[in-house]
């Protein structure tokens, strides 16, 4: 597992630094090539044992795997020392190409700024996942009307998610404009904001995952999986 491949029972630090994309007007950050396709490898092979196959009829199942305080039997350490890792590299992306008042000025990535200067550390408090076969979607919402920051992983085929759309019953702080989609291919990782934000998964693009994900499809009877990372909403 993920925690073996380090020696010590911790995370393996990542490998892969990626390249970002800054999408502003929502305070949204698309990490390319988040993980290597060792790290792609050594998560599934962590959460494969959570992960619920999902039914034809429905397309998805979710999923939890992580959660409680550490020692707990619900809590695996290795994902959320993952979770805290990709959002510091995010972090720290951000506040190399974002002015500080730039930063200060958007709460999604003031978020990140108080992570990169070590004034409040990334504090994982949950990880579930969704597995999807290729005709499965994901409708236009926001998960509720508070602030809710989100590091969100993806495996396998790639989608193409939305940010931005206005939802049909948009709550009064839902912050909605000129739609934005982003092509998340197997390995990349983005931080939004789930609950001012809307957002939705358009289509799953069968057939385009790296070649490891073969083996995986079959395990794991899906097309498609999403890990999210989760901060308290008190936090």
């Amino acid at each position: 597992n993920m925690a073996a491949a380090s020696g010590n029972g911790a995370a393996s630090p990542l490998a892969h630094s990626g390249t970002i994309r800054l999408i502003r007007e929502y305070g949204v950050v698309h990490v390319s090539g988040a993980l290597s396709t060792a790290e792609q490898r050594r998560l599934f092979a962590t959460i494969k044992g959570s992960l619920r196959r999902p039914a034809k009829a429905t397309g998805s199942a979710e999923f939890h795997t992580s959660s409680g305080g550490a020692g707990s039997s619900t809590h695996q350490a290795v994902l959320h020392e993952l979770g805290e890792q990709l959002y510091m590299r995010c972090a720290e992306a951000v506040a190399e190409e974002a002015s500080a008042a730039e930063m200060a000025a958007e709460p999604a990535l003031e978020r990140l700024g108080l992570a990169a200067s070590g004034e409040k550390p990334p504090n994982i408090s949950i990880c579930t996942g969704k597995a999807y076969l290729s005709h499965a979607t994901l409708s236009n919402h926001t998960d509720c009307p508070e602030p809710l920051y989100t590091m969100s992983v993806q495996l396998g085929d790639s989608c193409d998610f939305t940010v931005g759309k206005k939802t049909s019953r948009p709550h009064k702080r839902e912050r909605h404009g000129t739609p934005v989609t982003i092509r998340m291919e197997s390995g990349d990782a983005v931080y939004f904001d789930g609950g001012l934000v809307p957002h939705s998964v358009d289509r799953v693009n069968k057939n385009d995952a790296p070649g490891w994900w073969q083996a995986a499809r079959s395990e794991g009877g899906c097309d498609r999986l999403v890990l999210l990372f989760r901060e308290p909403l008190s936090y």
